[in-house]
């Protein structure tokens, strides 16, 4: 009976590449070829610093190895790296036959709903965390993660709240509408922070505390870019700005 049907698939998006160790690269070019990895024991000529190719090693592809004054180092490998494929992320520029398409995308009502790999990036973010940056490595989660957390900074004009500490808080203190009051009212600002402070867990800090007063106060009157006002202009016969442009400017019956 069927009970589960898993829903992602993470090797959809990332393909085996070519590894190579620092200072190689694809243009390195070796001075021997064997054929197995126990080969590399025949070539008794070799010196400190010569690369050796193996064309079948445990896995079945071509490896490189470097002399070293203990023996060989394998420094380039065939299928021995993951690559992670754009269409993790760039949904714009590697989004073909709609396998992710985002909501209110140009193809939104030709595919499944919504379908975007979120699932496949908990699975890869997990991968890394667990199985590849453990141990001596753990360092490199750590540089990472607030890689990942500068460039989300770097695309947003706003700081996302989900990237402060969860002990952080910000509250938004509506004091009263913006009222005239026969008598004196104290505000009640400070009593609501003391409070909060008081009940709110140790660990959790009021990062802003902002009071707002909730009133629309109109402005009943009028606005002019103009030192003078307008005037009625009898021989052009409609109202005109004291711009300069005739030879007297009059205003309310003075010259000016």
């Amino acid at each position: 009976m069927l009970t589960n049907i898993q829903g992602y698939n993470t090797a959809d998006y990332w393909n085996y590449a070519t590894y190579y160790a620092t200072g190689y690269d694809a243009t390195t070019v070796p001075a021997f070829q064997v054929t197995l990895e126990a080969d590399l024991l025949t070539l008794t000529s070799a010196v400190t610093g010569d690369i050796a190719k193996v064309t079948s090693n445990d896995e079945g592809n071509f490896s490189m190895f470097t002399k070293t004054d203990t023996g060989w180092d394998e420094v380039i490998i065939e299928r021995g790296t993951l690559q992670i494929t754009d269409s993790l992320y760039s949904f714009a520029t590697a989004n073909t036959n709609f396998e992710a398409t985002g909501f209110d995308n140009d193809g939104f009502d030709f595919a499944a709903f919504d379908k975007v790999p979120a699932q496949e990036i908990r699975q890869i973010v997990e991968a890394l965390k667990s199985d590849v940056f453990i141990g001596d490595y753990e360092i490199n989660m750590n540089e990472l993660f607030f890689r990942l957390m500068e460039y989300a900074l770097n695309e947003s004009n706003f700081s996302p709240d989900w990237m402060f500490k969860t002990s952080f808080i910000t509250v938004a203190h509506k004091i009263r509408s913006l009222d005239q009051y026969n008598t004196f009212k104290f505000d009640n600002t400070d009593f609501i922070e003391d409070f909060i402070n008081e009940v709110k867990p140790y660990k959790t800090k009021i990062r802003e505390y902002v009071s707002k007063y909730d009133k629309l106060d109109l402005y009943g009157s009028d606005t002019t870019d103009f030192d003078v006002h307008s005037y009625y202009d009898e021989s052009l016969g409609y109202f005109r700005k004291p711009s300069g442009d005739a030879a007297v400017t009059k205003y309310y019956g003075h010259k000016v």
